[in-house]
């Protein structure tokens, strides 16, 4: 008889996501410029500094979109230097850390959208798949959304020359939004 291992040792393969500059989307309002935060009557938007979960602050948005066309917010990911995502688009998420004030919800009424320099966007939400544990609560929750997710081929958005991430928020609602990067997913 010959021993055989049981276990055949894996050499950890190179990433894409490894050299990408660009990781980092939202941190905390010192360190990162957010855009769109005008208080207006259908939306609120405070950089609060107590029970974030990383930085020294994290967003908290109020809306009603009952009475206004767009309620949205804007990162100025990366300074609004040209970010090429084609190498990532497969093998990474947009994972930030979310929580509400009241109640457990599967979803919430945000999509996400990445905009080119061309002016194009493509769109994603929250899946119920995206969520760890499900629901998000009171507790901050980790909520991953692929980047193969946004529907960039069908919108002809120029995936090798993006602008910006932006936030639009419908119907009614209050969450808690920190520590927004991109990470590797499979």
């Amino acid at each position: 008889m010959r021993d055989v291992g049981i276990y055949t040792a894996v050499v950890p393969s190179h990433h894409p996501l490894d050299n990408f500059e660009f990781k980092s989307i939202f941190s905390d309002s010192h360190l990162t410029k957010v855009n769109g935060l005008k208080n207006v009557t259908c939306k609120q938007v405070f950089f609060e500094e107590s029970d974030s979960y990383s930085g020294q602050d994290h967003i908290h948005v109020i809306w009603d979109n009952s009475s206004c066309k767009y309620v949205g917010i804007g990162f100025a990911w990366g300074n609004y230097k040209s970010k090429d995502l084609s190498e990532i688009i497969e093998s990474s998420a947009i994972e930030m850390m979310i929580r509400v004030d009241v109640g457990e919800h599967t979803k919430l009424p945000m999509f996400f959208s990445i905009w080119d320099y061309g002016g194009k966007q493509c769109f994603s939400k929250i899946n119920y798949l995206d969520i760890e544990g499900g629901y998000i609560g009171q507790n901050w929750t980790k909520v991953r959304i692929p980047l193969q997710s946004f529907n960039y081929k069908k919108r002809g958005v120029n995936i090798s020359n993006i602008k910006e991430l932006r936030v639009e928020f419908q119907q009614s609602g209050s969450v808690h939004i920190d520590d927004m990067k991109i990470v590797p997913h499979a």
